[in-house]
């Protein structure tokens, strides 16, 4: 058995300010010592999935942000990061990522591949064009697009209210939210990474301001 390791990404140049993602298994942060309020806010927690989930995104911010304090969530469950951090967390099926820069929200969302019914299409997808694609895909572009959005707009997140333009295989706009435009332009680069749980790819979709709108109207 391998060992888990710790991957870190930092090529995105169609987004501002070069975010850098890291991602791991949780076992290859499970060493970390968390803050004593992280701690306790994890065992207020409901399930030991969620415990697990908390703890182990509090653990990857201090392996690639060092010590900045208690990262807290929100009263909408939104970590709370220190003023000229920005940053976004994504958990699935044991692996962990985060995504961070100085000067731009960001969104983050990793899935491990998997089949799923024909209702999830209906639920996600929004166009004749976002049915032509793989329906995790677009559920995963529409997270981070979601997360990055949410300074400027404030709605609950169901997927079929965001409408993706694909720019090319792996680039997606939002081209609308609830049937307007975007109060800011957001770019999504996706992108799988092969054989990473039982043979499933790992889907990582990155959201971001991007550098310029010519890219963004693709």
């Amino acid at each position: 058995m391998k060992t888990p390791q710790i991957k870190e990404f930092d090529s995105f140049p169609l987004l501002k300010n070069s975010p850098t993602l890291m991602c791991a298994h949780f076992e290859a942060v499970s060493h970390i010592v968390v803050h004593p309020k992280e701690l306790e806010h994890a065992e207020r927690l409901r399930t030991e999935k969620r415990r697990r989930e908390f703890l182990a995104g509090r653990r990857l911010v201090k392996v690639a942000l060092g010590d900045i304090g208690p990262i807290l969530p929100s009263e909408k469950r939104v970590p709370l990061f220190p003023n000229g951090i920005h940053a976004s967390l994504s958990h699935s099926e044991g692996y962990v990522g985060l995504l961070h820069a100085t000067e731009q929200p960001l969104g983050l969302d990793i899935q491990i591949e998997r089949s799923v019914s024909r209702g999830f299409q209906q639920r996600v997808c929004a166009s004749k064009e976002e049915h032509k694609m793989a329906p995790v895909n677009v559920f995963s572009a529409k997270e981070a697009a979601y997360k990055a959005l949410s300074p400027w707009h404030d709605f609950i997140f169901f997927p079929r209210f965001i409408e993706l333009r694909e720019i090319d295989g792996g680039t997606f706009s939002v081209l609308k939210i609830r049937g307007e435009q975007p109060l800011k332009p957001v770019l999504i680069s996706q992108f799988t990474i092969p054989d990473v749980v039982d043979g499933r790819a790992c889907i990582i979709s990155v959201a971001g301001v991007p550098n310029n709108t010519d890219c963004y109207r693709g």
